[in-house]
């Protein structure tokens, strides 16, 4: 098991409440928890009241080369059948998933760690990892609160332009020495081993955030001013920080795509016509080099059509890179999306399904289905309840 704290500091002695412990099963287990925060300013470790709340195995920290390995991800999401998973290299459903659903809960995968954030949407928030084809549970402590709802933000005389929050600004990843993960405006992280969430940034104008893990490094794109902040996953120093895109009024959405050497940016821009500003369905890419910079050095975005023999997927919660070979093309990308039943596929009045689509990054106006994905058709979801779909790569078989 991975011994080694992140060597962050933390100064504010956690504060124990008591409160049920949701298992992956919905069974309340009694046993206090911790929800204290410390800060990463003042003594040099993480405090190790809890040694056990978090553990991670060493065999998941080979993420360095999954641009060099062309395995597929699975496409996870709930269902009215449960908790299900696509296998986009084999065309068909998986048949090992042991996660269950259970309403009133979050359940966002991280690519690659094979892991699940379940987090019960209320009280303090309980939380956990599980592997969804094993149900291995890692506990967690209780979400943290955000800095915005313990102290206001300073004002700023330049609002942000665009706004792209959704639900109460939840975002994560996972890497081996620990979790990061983002509520309103504050990223917290939990390292290896440590039993308390540390606050290690604070977004600009108290703006939503997203967070993306690849090759060491974390990726916090903040989503009000689209400046990208890049953490050290071993020290949660900070690496470098990237600008925005140029003409950031005229974005209206924007997704980062973490990678080895690399971050992608695909943004969707507001077009003018005539006197009119009209949204289209359009998006363009921007490619930033992260790794070797000087720290000195400005990292700018430029503007890209091909990444050579990579595919990208992306959802709504994380981007990430794989090379190109049987079952991913190169230079395109790939996700999900929801599709309306036809009337006699319908057993409910709001039936809907998921499909996975492929876009050359050349011009992502243009799609296709996906071979194979037409058995995600029989699976009715319920975006509303379980969210959209979700790439994880399986860690077994």
């Amino acid at each position: 098991m991975l011994s080694r704290l992140c060597k962050v500091a933390c100064g504010v002695s956690p504060s124990s409440t008591t409160a049920m412990t949701t298992t992956d099963d919905g069974i309340h287990d009694g046993k206090p928890r911790s929800n204290g925060l410390s800060s990463p300013l003042l003594s040099p470790e993480l405090p190790r009241s809890h040694p056990s709340v978090v553990t991670f195995s060493r065999e998941e920290d080979n993420d360095d080369d999954d641009d060099a390995a062309a395995a597929l991800p699975c496409l996870a999401f709930g269902s009215e059948d449960g908790y299900m998973a696509f296998s986009l290299a084999d065309g068909r459903m998986r048949g090992d998933v042991a996660m269950r659903l259970a309403r009133g809960r979050r359940h966002v995968p991280s690519p690659h760690g094979g892991k699940v954030f379940a987090t019960d949407m209320h009280g303090r928030y309980p939380c956990h990892l599980v592997d969804p084809f094993t149900g291995e549970v890692t506990p967690l402590p209780d979400l943290p609160i955000p800095f915005s709802e313990e102290s206001p933000m300073r004002d700023d005389p330049e609002p942000p332009r665009c706004r792209l929050s959704t639900e109460d600004g939840f975002a994560w990843d996972w890497s081996p020495r620990g979790v990061m993960v983002a509520r309103g405006d504050t990223a917290f992280f939990c390292g290896t081993g440590g039993g308390e969430w540390t606050p290690v940034h604070r977004s600009r104008h108290g703006s939503s955030m997203t967070i993306n893990y690849r090759a060491g490094f974390f990726f916090v794109l903040d989503l009000g001013t689209l400046r990208t902040a890049v953490f050290d996953s071993e020290t949660l120093g900070r690496s470098t920080e990237i600008d925005p895109p140029p003409c950031l009024g005229d974005i209206t959405w924007a997704l980062l795509v973490a990678s080895t050497d690399d971050v992608l940016l695909l943004v969707r821009r507001r077009s003018r016509r005539g006197y009119c500003d009209v949204d289209e369905t359009f998006f363009q890419t921007y490619r930033a080099p992260h790794r070797g910079q000087l720290p000195d050095t400005a990292i700018r975005w430029e503007p890209v059509t091909d990444i050579g023999d990579r595919a990208v997927f992306v959802d709504s919660a994380h981007g990430f890179t794989v090379r190109a070979g049987e079952g991913a093309m190169r230079n395109c990308v790939y996700r999900a999306r929801v599709v309306e039943l036809e009337k006699e596929d319908r057993s409910r009045r709001d039936g809907a399904a998921l499909e996975v689509v492929v876009s050359p990054l050349s011009d992502l106006r243009k799609t296709k289905v996906v071979e194979g994905s037409e058995v995600l058709r029989r699976c009715k979801v319920q975006q509303t309840i379980w969210g959209g779909g979700y790439w994880i790569k399986c860690n077994h078989g």
